[in-house]
């Protein structure tokens, strides 16, 4: 009889404190992210003498995170609405802004210069984590970023949940927690994400916009000026201006410095891809998984294919072997037997007519015979996720 009773006192304790562990195994970054923001907490976790690797992860997020805020923040306040671009923080859909401030043509080389100062920063954060055992878990409905900065949470598009791909191809749902732990794997991710966008700065920065973004505008206004209006392109106006400026972005003395940064930045995002899927491959547990391997399941509620680890990592290696030259970039009237030497490219820059690389001209030195790259590997990985939802899937493995 006694023994029953504290049986059930026992259990009722477990019962009762469950929640309560629960809880206290959430990072508390997470609430305090909710209640005042990224950089409040930034400075916070910045400020810590002895970090714990579970600190220092999440403060390289919030700064990863910081930095695609500023981004936004930009393009909110300027009405830069982007979106057909295919560069990352360019082409993350935000409302526009009524009342704009006065475009200027250095906005979008600031974006890029901020993005390579942010992931750095992130980054330094991640590489100081090392290859410690990490366990951090965050709510996700905590997060959210201040994308028109104004320091007041918007649910309704600030929460950083209304952006994740739940229920990927259908559209619906949401994740079925809001809880994601965060563990070494993904230390391995987060910094593949740095060195990802990272080199995509570096390449806009290396060919510079600002000058092009200038005389495309200061021609539009000119022909506004002379009565000539692009009405006659439709709601394509601003698409054709967009083509023009990269063109003559593209067309002029690269910086050949932040070039070769950028392809190292996309060398170092591949290794530290690798690092991640070998450590998921290595995991045993299946706790609120960010990115799952076969055995476990996704806290986002996605559904993740078997077998889709080992399909990225192909798509990868033929991006690594385009990098390294290993791999030809097909030309079309060239040839079938050879093709581009990126790395020739990247080691020998050049202003890009692209006119005339279409027709080979300024191709020529730079193509040689040799494996080309094929394709099959991405055309694998669409068979496996679905075709609609590819560029969604490799956005998230990125």
């Amino acid at each position: 009889m006694f023994m029953n009773k504290v049986q059930a006192l026992i259990a009722t304790l477990v019962f009762w404190s469950t929640p309560l562990l629960a809880q206290e195994t959430i990072h508390s970054a997470s609430a305090m992210i909710g209640e005042e923001g990224l950089s409040a907490t930034e400075e916070m976790l910045a400020a810590i003498e002895k970090p714990t690797p579970e600190d220092l992860f999440v403060l390289g997020g919030i700064r990863f995170l910081g930095g695609v805020e500023r981004a936004i923040q930009t393009r909110w306040k300027y009405g830069i609405t982007t979106e057909s671009s295919s560069l990352p923080l360019l082409r993350m859909p935000i409302p526009s802004n009524p009342d704009p401030d006065p475009f200027e043509p250095q906005l979008i080389s600031d974006i890029f210069r901020s993005a390579l100062e942010d992931m750095a920063a992130a980054n330094e954060a991640l590489t100081m984590v090392g290859d410690v055992p990490v366990k951090a878990t965050l709510n996700l409905d905590d997060i959210w970023l201040d994308l028109n900065g104004n320091g007041i949470r918007e649910p309704q598009w600030e929460n950083v949940s209304n952006y994740l791909p739940a229920n990927l191809g259908t559209g619906e749902g949401a994740p079925s927690s809001p809880l994601v732990t965060f563990d070494s794997a993904d230390v391995a991710w987060l910094q593949a994400y740095t060195h990802l966008i990272s080199g995509m700065s570096s390449a806009v920065l290396a060919y510079d916009p600002t000058d092009a973004i200038k005389r495309i505008g200061d021609a539009r206004a000119q022909m506004m000026e002379f009565g000539l209006s692009p009405d006659w392109f439709g709601d394509q106006a601003d698409l054709l201006d967009y083509i023009a400026t990269v063109v003559a972005a593209l067309d002029q003395e690269p910086d050949a410095e932040l070039l070769q940064s950028g392809h190292s930045h996309m060398l170092k995002m591949v290794g530290q891809n690798r690092i991640f899927w070998q450590r998921v491959a290595a995991e045993t547990d299946d706790s609120n998984e960010w990115i799952p391997s076969d055995s476990q399941s996704s806290a986002l509620g996605l559904e993740f294919p078997e077998g889709i680890g080992n399909s990225w990592l192909e798509v990868l290696t033929e991006i690594e072997e385009v990098l390294e030259g290993k791999r030809l970039i097909p030309h079309e009237l060239m040839g079938n037997t050879g093709g581009i030497n990126f790395r020739k490219v990247i080691e020998n820059p050049a202003p890009i007519d692209v006119l005339a690389w279409l027709h080979g001209i300024d191709a020529l030195p730079y193509y040689e015979l040799g494996p080309r790259m094929s394709g099959e590997a991405w055309w694998r990985f669409n068979q496996l996720v679905g075709r609609r939802n590819g560029f969604l899937f490799a956005v998230l493995l990125n």
